[in-house]
């Protein structure tokens, strides 16, 4: 009868060791994840584009891309069909945003820092 009697312990034991080991892994990964939140800026939105390269292809020719934004600037007329001008950053991400579509790869997109 003794047996009988130590099974509930054993059974208060084990739930009470499980619920120490799931305490102490939440803790672990939490405390994981905030150190290596702090060591790579996750949270910080320029840390994406500060490793990138940004010195400028020689190879390129720009023109046609300068001659349309300025031409834009300088002719766009605000309707009600237009909520407003984007500001340049607006138009920056858009010409980044139509870059990445112009390779045709559903894998390959840009998403704007706030997204």
């Amino acid at each position: 009868m003794d047996g009988d009697n130590d099974a509930p312990r054993r059974s208060l034991g084990m739930t009470k060791l499980a619920i120490l080991l799931a305490l102490v892994a939440g803790l672990g990964f939490a405390g994981g994840l905030s150190v290596g939140a702090k060591s790579i800026n996750v949270f910080d939105r320029i840390s994406f584009f500060s490793g990138l390269d940004a010195t400028p292809d020689e190879t390129v020719d720009l023109a046609d891309f300068w001659r349309v934004w300025n031409a834009l600037d300088g002719r766009f007329v605000e309707t009600n069909a237009s909520s407003s001008e984007p500001d340049s950053r607006e138009k920056i991400w858009g010409a980044i945003e139509g870059l990445a579509a112009s390779y045709e790869d559903p894998y390959t997109l840009f998403l704007r820092p706030e997204d």
